[in-house]
């Protein structure tokens, strides 16, 4: 049986995730992050920006750039999966976490 290391950057994720779970605010769609919302200042899109933008590239993206599967583990056992979104030769361009609100695409 494996151990998933506890990283601290994924637990803060995990905790911005709940935040934005429990924001009613938030609608339930396929992407979360799809761009629909052109608002600023919302807290639906301030909450998911936060995710997209800060807490998911912090914890899952290793310093050089790859996707750091350590991290996705510790996620999908919190209950969030992640997915590779878009790709090239080179790797993952982006990834998607899965929530019960949709997904929020990263990277």
């Amino acid at each position: 049986m494996s151990t998933v290391t506890q990283n601290p950057a994924v637990t803060d994720l995990v905790k911005a995730i709940e935040r934005m779970l429990e924001n009613a605010a938030v609608p339930t769609t396929e992407y979360l992050t799809d761009g629909t919302c052109d608002c600023k200042h919302c807290t639906c899109c301030c909450c998911v920006r936060e995710v997209a933008d800060f807490y998911a590239p912090a914890a899952l993206i290793e310093k050089d750039g790859h996707a750091d599967f350590g991290a996705h583990a510790q996620l999908a056992a919190a209950g969030y999966p992640v997915h590779c979104g878009e790709r090239d030769d080179f790797g993952w361009l982006t990834g998607v976490i899965t929530t019960p609100k949709g997904l929020i695409a990263y990277g």
